[in-house]
C-alpha cells in the first residue's frame, strides 16, 4: 500500500462524484495521476489560497500503531473544527474503522520526542476565510484498516468526504470563530441572513 497513490486514488474519485453537482469546481492541490511524485507543502499552501475555496481538505491515510480514522484542524478555529467533526464521524461510519475523533494540530501531531508540531498544509480560517482540516482515512500498517483500504476502502473514503461537504454547507455555522494571535475574526461560511425583529410586550 503506497500512501501517494492511494490519496491520488482518493481523490480523483471525490472530484468524479462532485462532478455530479453543476455549482461545485474542484481543484487539486496536491499530487495527481499526471503528477505523482508530488508538491511541496508550502506549494499546495499557495495552491490553495490562490483559489480562494469555500473549503480545503487535505487528503492522507494514517501510519504507526494506531489503527482508525481522524481529522486535524487548526487550534483556536472553530470554523474548520466543525469541518473536522462531520468528516471524521462519516471517515469512521463509511468505512466501518475506529473514530480517533477531530483535534488539533497541537494534539494531534506530535515530534519523535513528543513535542507539538503544526502541520504546514492547513491554517486557521482566520488566516485564510476558509475553512481547511487534514483527513487520516485509516492505518496502511494495521488491520482491519490495510485489508479495508486494499479492498474498497478508498471508494469509503472519498463517499465520506463527498457526504461531509454536503452536510457541512447544509449546518448551522451561526456563532463559529476562528482565532488568530488573540484576535478574534468572525466568518460567515454561508451567506448571511437579515431577520427584521419586532419588539412585542410580555402581555402580547
Amino acid at each position: 500500500l503506497v500512501e501517494e497513490e492511494l490519496t491520488i486514488k482518493v481523490s480523483e474519485k471525490v472530484e468524479k462524484l462532485l462532478g455530479e453537482y453543476s455549482n461545485i469546481k474542484v481543484i487539486q492541490t496536491g499530487s495527481t495521476a499526471d503528477n505523482p511524485n508530488g508538491v511541496k507543502p508550502e506549494d499546495r499552501t499557495k495552491k490553495a489560497q490562490n483559489a480562494n475555496p469555500n473549503l480545503c481538505i487535505q487528503i492522507y491515510f494514517r501510519d504507526g500503531d494506531t489503527a482508525g480514522v481522524e481529522t486535524i484542524y487548526k487550534q483556536g478555529d472553530d470554523i474548520s473544527q466543525q469541518l473536522a467533526e462531520i468528516l471524521s464521524n462519516n471517515l469512521s461510519s463509511s468505512m466501518g474503522l475506529t473514530n480517533l475523533g477531530a483535534g488539533t494540530d497541537k494534539d494531534k501531531c506530535k515530534d519523535s520526542e513528543g513535542n507539538s508540531a503544526s502541520l504546514s498544509i492547513i491554517e486557521n480560517a482566520a488566516i485564510t476565510g476558509y475553512p481547511s482540516v487534514v483527513a487520516m482515512g485509516g492505518n496502511l500498517n494495521k488491520d482491519p484498516d490495510a485489508s479495508l483500504i486494499q479492498g474498497d476502502g478508498t471508494d469509503k473514503y472519498a463517499q465520506a468526504i463527498v457526504k461531509s461537504i454536503d452536510e457541512y454547507f447544509k449546518a448551522d455555522h451561526s456563532g463559529l470563530v476562528a482565532v488568530e494571535d488573540e484576535k478574534t475574526t468572525y466568518k460567515d461560511s454561508i451567506e448571511s441572513r437579515i431577520i427584521n425583529m419586532k419588539y412585542v410586550t410580555q402581555e402580547k
